[in-house]
Order: structure tokens, then C-alpha cells, then sequence
């Protein structure tokens, strides 16, 4: 929460929370959670490698503390998962 404000789409007062990617203002319906480090390392998604996975250390950092979370807005969200799933996926080529 960083100020008071209006939500665009309904026009009623709000809490306003700040992007930590495009720092822009947001009401909450509009954020994300977003794990810092994702929950599936990048190098481990996909084939024999995912399936040997210590699924231990995989609900590990799923419950992780705050600090490997960050608020961003919905679309970056997305952006940033889409950018993931392509690294993802050029590290199985």
C-alpha cells in the first residue's frame, strides 16, 4: 500500500499499491504476487531433469519468505512469467 486513491474502473476511493517493475499505481485487484526467484528454477523445468526435482525444495520455495517476494501488477506479471516459460524452453533446445 502506498496512497489512498480512486480505482479507475469503478471510480470509488482505494488503496493504491506500487509496480515493482513499471513502478505505476494499482488498486489491489490489479496486483500479483510474484516470486523473485520462481518457484521452478529455470534450469530445471522439462524432461528427466524436472522429474528428478527434489519436490521438497520445490514446496520450499513456494512457501518462501517475504523477501523473495515483490508486488507487481497483473500485466507484468504476465510479462515476466512469459519470459520464464521462453527462457524455460530455450534451455531445453
Amino acid at each position: 500500500y502506498v496512497e489512498d486513491g480512486i480505482n479507475p474502473k469503478t471510480g470509488r476511493k482505494c488503496k493504491l499499491h506500487r509496480c515493482n517493475a513499471c513502478d505505476n499505481l494499482f488498486p489491489q485487484s490489479e496486483m500479483a504476487a510474484d516470486h523473485i526467484h520462481p518457484v521452478v528454477p529455470l534450469d530445471v523445468f522439462g524432461g528427466e531433469k524436472f522429474l528428478d526435482y527434489n519436490w521438497n525444495e520445490l514446496i520450499a520455495r513456494l512457501y518462501c519468505e517475504p523477501s523473495n517476494l515483490q508486488a507487481l501488477c497483473k500485466p507484468c506479471h504476465k510479462l515476466k512469467t512469459a519470459e520464464e516459460r521462453a527462457e524455460r524452453k530455450a534451455r531445453l533446445k
